[in-house]
């Protein structure tokens, strides 16, 4: 019920708004597969993907992989 996402948007694509087109449609392709949750480790200085995350109501937690990142995690509905 859980899945791990990663998003990397090249430097000429960054600021257009492609990271949160991509969640989101990452998002609805989960969901319609039965995923309830996805998780992924940002480092805490990622402005935008802590941004993206607070813009589609995720929620931005502790990672349990050390202190150097922090868990973006998104609850779908399906």
């Amino acid at each position: 019920r859980e899945a791990e996402f990663g998003i990397a948007v090249a430097d000429a694509w960054q600021g257009v708004g492609l990271g949160r087109v991509l969640m989101r449609r990452l998002g609805r392709h989960a969901a319609r597969r039965g995923i309830s949750r996805l998780v992924g480790d940002v480092l805490p200085d990622n402005r935008a993907m802590l941004a993206i995350t607070e813009s589609l109501a995720g929620q931005i937690v502790r990672s349990p992989n050390g202190p150097g990142v922090v868990r973006a995690q998104f609850e779908l509905r399906g």
